[in-house]
């Protein structure tokens, strides 16, 4: 991705790139990942949404009494993905034994109360997950790329983010190859846009190129290209 550096030098990301930041460190270490559905717009914060709201006040006591860690992030409705009726949570876990890979766990709900009622179920109840049974969705064999295109947060996620998601969603995504690409609020490192997450696995990438989504999607190619991009990854504390 070409930028011109007088014209875009307001912008972190083109700062840090001209500065030659590393990213490799700048992932945090998470148990859950919930990523939500929620139509845009978004403002500057995420609490807007009763769900997160209620989520935010369940974090502080888990990590209080618990060390459990939660990421939250939003992402917009997509036209082939989505239905208008039904509210998404997707739901990343750290696995107890040793892993490479988050469980996850998908749920199509028909109201914000469900949803509410399954947070609290997934973190305090996790037996009685069964009686969500009804709207779960199978898609293990789902992987989810979330690009964050958050403008109100920083612009720069908006500038590089948008044309990175745009072309992952038109020429990766495909349910053949069992690919979701979506757009996402902020979840950190503004000043690596294009920034994303890539799930199950939880790694996250930084300062991304037009050239460097092969080798990250399809794992082709020579994948020590790639370290410059690497911000970490989430299932390990980073030092």
């Amino acid at each position: 991705m070409q930028t011109n550096p007088i014209n875009d030098c307001r912008y972190c990301s083109v700062i840090s790139k001209a500065n030659g930041e590393d990213p490799l460190g700048t992932a945090d270490c998470y148990d859950h990942w919930f990523v939500f559905e929620v139509p845009r717009p978004w403002g500057d914060s995420l609490w807007h949404y009763s769900p997160l709201e209620h989520l935010m006040k369940l974090s502080t006591k888990l990590i209080l009494q618990k060390g459990i860690i939660i990421k939250v992030v939003m992402v917009a409705p997509d036209k082939e993905y989505s239905d208008s009726e039904q509210n998404r949570v997707i739901h990343y876990y750290r696995p107890k034994s040793m892993f490479a890979e988050f469980e996850k766990q998908e749920y199509l709900l028909p109201n914000l109360e469900q949803v509410i009622n399954l947070l609290d179920t997934i973190l305090f109840s996790p037996k009685q997950l069964q009686k969500f049974n009804d709207y779960y969705q199978e898609t293990k064999h789902i992987r989810d790329i979330i690009v964050c295109t958050h403008t109100k947060v920083d612009l720069a996620c908006g500038r590089f983010g948008t044309p990175i998601y745009q072309k992952l969603r038109k020429e990766y995504a495909s349910k053949a190859d069992g690919i979701r690409v979506w757009q996402s609020s902020h979840f950190g490192g503004h000043q690596f846009a294009p920034t994303l997450i890539d799930l199950p696995t939880g790694r996250l990438w930084g300062h991304l190129e037009d050239d460097t989504l092969n080798p990250l999607i399809w794992h082709q190619g020579n994948l020590k290209e790639l370290r410059p991009y690497y911000r970490g990854w989430t299932g390990w504390e980073k030092w």
